[in-house]
């Protein structure tokens, strides 16, 4: 039933996201994106081994595949910013945020369609 897996699902990422909104600096800078991350990388790799365990209906599971691959891809994203970050590389962090972007639209057209609310958004 789609409906389980998108309660299930969402409280997952309703936990997530307030978790990434409580660490949440008031002012952005390079170094707090150096220190929030592995945090952040932590907290996203926990949500999504758990939404990997959920077993989705046939109607929804292309869908719930590429959701779980859009979430991996900004797990990978967070991991680059990180080293950007760390290396002061304001150049490739500007690249990489329309790249996020454009995954995170790409989650919420997914995710939306399909009747997820808190997991059709990051953070």
């Amino acid at each position: 039933m789609p409906s389980q897996l998108v309660a299930r699902a969402d409280a997952i990422c309703r936990r997530l996201n307030t978790e990434i909104v409580a660490t949440n600096p008031s002012k952005l800078q390079i170094r707090k994106i150096v220190s929030l991350t592995p945090q952040r990388v932590a907290l996203e790799r926990t949500a999504l081994k758990e939404l990997s365990k959920l077993a989705p209906p046939a109607s929804i599971a292309r869908d719930w595949r590429q959701m779980m691959a859009y979430r991996k891809t900004l797990i990978e994203e967070l991991i680059r910013l990180g080293r950007y970050a760390k290396a002061n590389d304001t150049q490739s962090i500007k690249s990489l945020a329309v790249s996020k972007k454009r995954v995170h639209q790409r989650l919420f057209a997914t995710a939306t369609r399909d009747g997820f609310k808190d997991c059709a958004r990051v953070g």
